[in-house]
C-alpha cells in the first residue's frame, strides 16, 4: 500500500523536474546568443564578408583596366568572329559578343556590316596570344597603313599643338603633335573639340608618320564620357 502512495508522488516530482528543464534549455540558449564569444564569431563573419566585397570589387576594377587595343584590316568574318591582321603583320581572331559595341560613322552596325578588306579599329581583353574577346568595335572606310601605331593610356597634357599619353601598357609617356586634320572624338565616336581632353581621361590615340617621317596625331578617341 505503501508503494502505491509513493508511486504517484515519484511521478509528480518527475514531471516537476521535466518542466523546470525545459525552461532552463531555451534561458541557457539565450545565454550562449548573448555570450562574448558569439558576437565575436558574428563581427569576424562581418569582416570576412567585408574583405570578399571589397576582393571582388578590386577585380572588377582590373578587369575594366585591362582592355587593350588593336589595330588593322578585316581578313575574314564568321558568324561570330572576324579576322584581324595588324600593321606589324601578327594574326588575331576577334570575338564578337551581346555586349559587344559595333560602330561605324557613329552608328551602331553588325558583323554582318563589316567588308573583308577595310580598316577597323578593338578594344577588348586578350584571351590567349591569338584570341581577343572585343568590347568595342570601330569600323573604318579606309586602310590602315603600316606606318600607324595605336596607343592606349591616360592623357598626361594637353597644350594648343601636343598631347602626352601614359601608355597603359609600358607606363611610359610619349608626346606628338596634332594638325588641324587631327580627329577629335568621346566614348561615342561624336566629333568634339581639343579643348573637350582633360588630364587623367582614358583616351585611345592612333599616331601616323608625316612626309618627314615625323609621328603626329591622327585620331584621338576619348574612352570615357564627356562631362558636359
Amino acid at each position: 500500500m505503501k508503494h502505491q502512495q509513493f508511486l504517484p508522488a515519484l511521478a509528480l516530482a518527475v514531471s516537476i523536474m521535466m518542466v523546470g528543464l525545459s525552461w532552463l534549455l531555451p534561458l541557457s540558449a539565450l545565454a550562449q546568443t548573448n555570450s562574448p564569444e558569439t558576437s565575436t564569431s558574428a563581427e569576424l563573419r562581418q569582416a570576412i564578408k567585408e574583405r570578399i566585397e571589397e576582393t571582388i570589387k578590386e577585380n572588377n576594377n582590373t578587369t575594366e583596366r585591362s582592355y587593350y587595343g588593336y589595330i588593322g584590316e578585316i581578313t575574314q568574318i564568321s558568324t561570330a568572329t572576324f579576322g584581324l591582321m595588324t600593321p606589324q603583320g601578327e594574326e588575331k581572331t576577334i570575338q564578337i559578343s551581346g555586349d559587344t559595341a559595333l560602330l561605324s560613322a557613329d552608328k551602331d552596325i553588325s558583323l554582318t556590316d563589316l567588308i573583308i578588306g577595310s580598316g577597323v579599329t578593338v578594344m577588348g581583353q586578350p584571351v590567349d596570344e591569338l584570341v581577343i574577346a572585343a568590347k568595342r568595335v570601330l569600323a573604318r572606310t579606309d586602310n590602315f597603313t603600316e606606318n600607324r601605331e595605336i596607343k592606349l593610356g591616360s592623357l598626361v597634357s594637353i597644350t594648343t599643338s601636343e598631347i602626352t599619353l601614359q601608355d597603359r601598357q609600358t607606363q611610359q609617356s610619349m608626346t606628338w603633335s596634332f594638325t588641324r586634320q587631327t580627329v577629335f572624338e568621346d566614348a561615342n565616336g561624336q566629333k568634339i573639340a581639343v579643348t573637350n581632353l582633360e588630364e587623367d581621361q582614358a583616351a585611345l590615340i592612333i599616331t601616323d608618320l608625316d612626309n618627314n617621317d615625323e609621328r603626329y596625331i591622327k585620331r584621338v578617341r576619348l574612352l570615357v564620357e564627356v562631362a558636359e
